[in-house]
């Protein structure tokens, strides 16, 4: 049964993703990306994903065997540094690195930030995949993970106009360009921290809520919860509506000389 839920949430995902990227990449001004350049990154994607699985559980483990553990921190600091070292930064480490072998695969093709964006979008699904792959192990969580569905997809569209806006600068020699790859990296980061702290690394509200807390860390782990949770959902819709709207102007700002 759990291998069969598994498999669905992937599908449901794959479907629901790869709908919205077909419909981004129609968009795509005057002419558009082929086959291979749209489904290469995603094929990355669902890599980095079980790249960064092994690699979080040796983090967890090397963590532990210093004698690091999550009595060491108060229930706050233990939330945002879990959802930070064990999600945030290597999971979107991992992705920036997918993409830019992308770009060094296709460096003679991807010549807008549009491309950009869609190389981010398209990490970000595969990832999804083999995250929802992996996590839909109950119709419950499949139910409880569709409204941000695209919430990977759009921290790496996120991240790919970055890294798209830097490569433009560079070719009309305009600064920032250092300023924009780094916001490519910790913007995502950001993002992703904020939504795990909200909600699996949620410390706070899973102390308050084993009787371990007051009525306070109650609240301060709902009020952490609900920012997480709706502030990742409406910077998914937010992104999702800027891209459709400036596609076109997004296409045709050239990342490459003329």
């Amino acid at each position: 049964r759990f291998m069969f839920i598994s498999i669905l949430s992937a599908v449901v995902t794959a479907a629901i993703l790869g709908a919205l990227y077909k419909r981004m990449i129609d968009r795509e001004v005057p002419t558009k990306i082929d086959i291979k350049q749209a489904l290469f990154p995603i094929v990355l994607g669902i890599v980095s994903e079980l790249i960064s699985g092994t690699a979080v559980v040796f983090f967890m483990k090397w963590i532990l065997s210093l004698g690091f553990t999550a009595d060491t921190l108060s229930p706050i600091a233990s939330t945002f540094f879990s959802a930070f070292a064990f999600a945030g930064f290597p999971e979107e480490l991992l992705k920036m690195i997918m993409i830019l072998i992308t770009l060094l695969v296709f460096k003679n093709k991807v010549d807008n930030v549009y491309e950009y964006i869609l190389i981010g979008a398209a990490v970000g699904i595969g990832f999804s995949i083999g995250e929802d792959f992996g996590y839909g192990t109950t119709l419950a969580t499949l139910a409880i993970r569709l409204p941000l569905i695209a919430g990977h997809m759009v921290m790496d569209m996120i991240m790919g106009q970055f890294l798209g806006l830097a490569a433009y600068n560079a070719t009309r020699g305009e600064k920032p360009v250092k300023g924009y790859y780094a916001l490519a990296f910790l913007v995502p980061v950001l993002i992703h921290t904020m939504y795990d702290a909200g909600t699996i690394f949620n410390k706070v509200l899973m102390t308050a809520a084993n009787g371990q807390g007051t009525s306070v860390d109650l609240a301060i782990g709902i009020i952490i919860g609900i920012v997480g949770f709706f502030g990742c959902l409406i910077i998914q819709f937010v992104t999702l509506i800027q891209c459709k709207k400036n596609a076109e102007k997004l296409s045709a700002m050239k990342t490459v000389k003329e």
